[in-house]
């Protein structure tokens, strides 16, 4: 039983450095886009899937019941609320207006359409199916790099938000843990 517990506070205690990091990271990449150049453009597909791992994974912490039953009729919020500290409430409401608002101001800012590299042009295509884009106008590099930070830019304001929230939650959990034993 004692091993068991062990192996269940070293996966939190892993799933925390995870979300941690990817928090950290997300923020660097959101940061760099405000700046108008996007980092590591393949590395993140691995953000968008870490977040759903992370947030997923929190999730089944906050609704697994020591009794061995997964699903509790508790609701998550109050789960969450029990383990963070109030104190941490205003930064959690801060990320999630700011992931709003930044949503919004994007949407604004942002041309119609997608950009995109075809046929050795940088151009922007019509939004739609894929075998029925159309070429809208020719960009240039430049344009095409500040249109794809502010794509990033709109994506790492969610990540932050959803990989903030599991990772105060696997710290303040292993907090409460540690000082529980």
């Amino acid at each position: 039983m004692k091993t068991k517990t062990k192996q269940r506070f070293a996966f939190r205690k892993a799933c925390g450095y995870f979300s941690i990091f990817g928090f950290i990271t997300s923020l660097v990449f959101h940061l760099t886009s405000i700046l108008g150049f996007s980092l590591f453009g393949a590395f993140v597909g691995f953000l968008h899937i870490g977040a759903l791992l992370a947030f997923g994974l929190m999730l089944i912490f906050v609704l697994n019941v020591p009794g061995g039953e997964i699903w509790k009729r508790e609701f998550v919020t109050e789960r969450l609320k029990s383990v963070i500290p109030k104190k941490l409430s205003f930064v959690v409401l801060s990320f999630f207006i700011y992931m709003i608002l930044n949503s919004i101001w994007i949407s604004i800012i942002r041309p119609n359409g997608l950009p995109s590299f075809r046929d050795e042009k940088y151009v922007i295509l019509s939004e739609g199916r894929i075998n029925t884009q159309q070429v809208i106008r020719e960009i240039t590099k430049e344009e095409y790099d500040l249109l794809n930070a502010k794509d990033i830019r709109d994506l790492t304001g969610y990540w932050m938000f959803f990989y903030l929230i599991p990772a105060l939650y696997f710290w303040f959990s292993l907090k409460k843990q540690v000082l529980d034993v």
